[in-house]
């Protein structure tokens, strides 16, 4: 009878065991090792963003403004939310329909962005 020969036993023993050589490292000295303060990441501070609700089901524009921006006459409520969502308003088929998945505006844009665009908006008015 002829003994059977496996496979991994014809190799070199670095190649039939490939673990080999991560078992032969070095011990690491951990004393040795320090953070440097300049390989710290730096932090900063976000600033205020606008307000935002992910709507409930079955919310549409108007069901929002109701509950939003209650003090508004519901239509400016209305036309205040499909302006501060154009993403919502314009791009989705149908127009404005509204998602859970939706991250809705409920109050207008702020900062420099801002400041640009009415800025714009005088230059062009007064040319």
């Amino acid at each position: 009878m002829q003994k059977a020969i496996s496979p991994l036993s014809t190799l070199p023993s670095d190649i039939a065991d490939p673990w080999s050589d991560a078992l032969r490292c070095d011990p690491i000295d951990h004393k040795s090792l320090k953070l440097r303060e300049d390989s710290m990441p730096k932090t900063e501070t976000l600033s205020p963003q606008r307000k935002f609700i992910q709507p409930l089901p079955g919310d549409d524009f108007a069901a929002i403004a109701a509950r939003e921006l209650p003090d508004l006459p519901k239509a400016e409520a209305v036309e205040k939310l499909e302006g501060w969502n154009m993403h919502i308003s314009l791009m989705r088929q149908p127009a404005g329909l509204v998602t859970g998945s939706d991250i809705v505006f409920v109050e207008p844009p702020q900062g420099a962005a801002v400041n640009m665009f009415l800025q714009s908006q005088d230059d062009a008015v007064n040319g």
